[in-house]
């Protein structure tokens, strides 16, 4: 069973941008990450919250993290600081001459190359492949992504270093274009197994369903997220397998201007007597063009 961190971001992804996996490759990077207007910068803070859910102003940062985008919206470098505001990596996104993302590097604190990741645009298969080295230029493995006519990724495969198939992930979408359905195999020690994970859509109550099945085909559990305020707010809850109500998350955005989000705080409630905890608040510091 994936973890509760992992299903939220999951859902973020569904709910915020209605944006299919972030590969998409017809959009650039702020399109993908749902952000609106010509953006330079993001300084994206983590604040520390006390156990009795009291946001911690006065103490460091746990982290943060500076995204820098070039004037076509796709990023040109991430800095990744601890909380003591030390810079522990660098990446640097670099392009061709017709805007596709060719390379990523990724450096440590000291300047030296941590990995790399190589991108290789195959046109006529409709293909990315991504291949992925250590600092010293060595492989370590690859993954194969396709998409549709639309940019839509439609299968993901991962290779090991010695090129076998590791993983493989099957997305579906309906005849509207929205994501319905990914089915991940795996192949420990050669015998393939399969998970997977259906999305169902409620337009009216802006509510999007998420099942997750074991490779049995027995659903382990679900979520269902609902928007309101046009997207500002978010309460998720996760029910198990008997559909028993185990976890519900609201997490509340305040927006700029622009109405990108500036301040996001996750409140965990009890499903008894609908109380609500703070547990984690994320600051944005946004630059414009």
């Amino acid at each position: 069973m994936k973890t509760i961190s992992r299903l939220v971001s999951l859902v973020m992804v569904i709910c915020l941008t209605q944006i299919a996996f972030t590969q998409h490759k017809l959009l650039n990077d702020l399109k993908r990450e749902g952000i609106l207007g010509e953006l330079h910068t993001v300084k994206t803070v983590k604040i520390p919250v006390s156990p009795a859910g009291v946001e911690l102003k006065s103490y460091q940062p746990t982290s943060w993290q500076i995204t820098i985008y070039n004037r076509v919206g796709n990023k040109a470098e991430e800095q990744y600081f601890n909380d003591l505001g030390v810079l522990i990596e660098k990446k640097i996104f670099s392009y061709s001459a017709s805007g596709k993302l060719t390379e990523v590097i990724a450096y440590n604190t000291d300047g030296l190359v941590i990995d790399k990741i190589r991108y290789i645009f195959n046109l006529k298969k409709n293909e990315i492949e991504e291949v992925h080295l250590d600092g010293k230029d060595k492989f370590m493995y690859k993954n194969i992504r396709a998409y549709n006519q639309q940019g839509k990724p439609i299968k993901f495969t991962q290779y090991d270093g010695q090129g076998v198939i590791t993983s493989e992930t099957i997305i579906s979408y309906d005849a509207t274009g929205k994501l319905i359905a990914s089915e991940n195999h795996t192949f420990p020690d050669g015998v393939r197994t399969t998970d997977k994970i259906t999305y169902i859509y409620n337009n009216h109550l802006s509510q999007t369903e998420v099942n997750f099945f074991d490779s049995a085909g027995i659903r382990t559990n679900k979520i269902v997220a609902f928007k309101n305020r046009d997207g500002a707010d978010i309460r998720i809850k996760e029910y198990n397998a008997k559909d028993d109500l185990v976890n519900v998350r609201l997490i509340v955005h305040t927006l700029d201007l622009m109405g990108n989000w500036i301040t996001e705080k996750t409140f965990l409630e009890n499903p008894q007597n609908g109380s609500a905890k703070l547990i984690e608040v994320t600051n944005r510091a946004i630059t414009y063009y």
